[in-house]
Order: C-alpha cells, then sequence, then structure tokens
C-alpha cells in the first residue's frame, strides 16, 4: 500500500510539523481529499465513490476523518475502507476524528506568515525569492515548482535548500491549504 502513495505526500508526512501532536495539527487535515490520493488503481476507486456519494473536489480531508467507520463502510464498501483506512494511518490519521479545525487554521496561518526572513536560507536563497515579491512561506507555498526553478539565479541546489525548507514544516510548492487563506501578512 505504501509503494502507491506519491513521493511529494511520504516526503511531507515524514517531516510534517515534528515537535506538534499530530492528532491535532496534521496540516494533511486541511488539504481537499482529492489531493491526498495519488491516482493509483485502488485510490480511483476510492475517488469514484466518494463523488457518487456528494463529495466534491473541495471536500477537505478533515471532513472525512470525523465520519465513523459505519458511515465510510456504506460510502466505500469495507475493501475500500481497508485501503483508505491505511492511507490514513500513513498519514498519522484516523477515522471518527476530533480537531478544532479553527485552531488548525490559525496554527498553519502563523507558519504560512513566516518571513523569508526568518527562515534559515542561505542569503542566495533569500535574494532569489525575495527578487519575485516572496516575501513569506505563504506566497511561497502557492508557486508551482517550475515557477521558482525560473527565478534568476535560482540552481537546483538553492532550489532542494528552498524545498527542503518547506518540507520541514509539511509543506510543499503549488499547495493550496483550504481555509488558510491567501493573504498572507509576513511576521
Amino acid at each position: 500500500m505504501l509503494a502507491i502513495l506519491s513521493r511529494r505526500h511520504k516526503m511531507i508526512h515524514e517531516s510534517s510539523f515534528e515537535n506538534c501532536d499530530r492528532g491535532v495539527l496534521n496540516p494533511m487535515l486541511l488539504i481537499t481529499l482529492f489531493q491526498m490520493l495519488d491516482g493509483s488503481a485502488a485510490q480511483r476507486i476510492i475517488c469514484k465513490k466518494f463523488c457518487e456519494h456528494g463529495y466534491t473536489w473541495t471536500t477537505l480531508v478533515g471532513d472525512v476523518v470525523c465520519q465513523t467507520e459505519e458511515k465510510l463502510t456504506i460510502i466505500l464498501g469495507s475493501e475500500s475502507l481497508n485501503v483508505f483506512k491505511d492511507i490514513l494511518d500513513y498519514y498519522d490519521l484516523s477515522l471518527a476524528m476530533t480537531f478544532d479545525k479553527d485552531k488548525i487554521i490559525e496554527d498553519i496561518s502563523t507558519v504560512l506568515n513566516i518571513s523569508v526572513h526568518d527562515l534559515n536560507l542561505t542569503t542566495r536563497a533569500k535574494k532569489c525569492l525575495i527578487s519575485e515579491n516572496i516575501f513569506c512561506i505563504g506566497q511561497l507555498v502557492l508557486r508551482k515548482e517550475s515557477e521558482i526553478l525560473k527565478i534568476p539565479g535560482m540552481g537546483r541546489k538553492t532550489f532542494n535548500e528552498i524545498e527542503r525548507t518547506l518540507w520541514e514544516r509539511g509543506l510543499y510548492f503549488g499547495m493550496h491549504v483550504a481555509d488558510a487563506g491567501t493573504d498572507y501578512q509576513c511576521n
């Protein structure tokens, strides 16, 4: 099962908010259900079954994990539910979770508002980002990898340094964190 998880999400999971209680502050709760699933055959079946029961492309993982196992068995069937539970387990999530969505949004918003100047980056990396009007993590994660690589002076080594800094916070390029907003006030 773990082999079918995407490289990007695996790396996020391995570094996501290491010093936080993952049961409470897990950025995976605020991504959409379909961002978490990587498109393998088994996961496409899960997506199809969720769509058939009114879930949409904007349904958050957090909105699904708060459901009971009985309800999801009706939606997915026992075989697909077991695959889905394996995926959730991989990300330290489970069914019937309770959490404070507003607190998670507030905590993640705090991370997204961290200034580029406050990151442990080389001077070259900081100058490259600032030259493109990227002043905080929130502005950075909205950009795609290809956009970052096109920044003048951005080489592979600098790119890898920035990408590693994002992964350490459970973030990645091109992500959309639902409800966390896009108007970042850099600290």
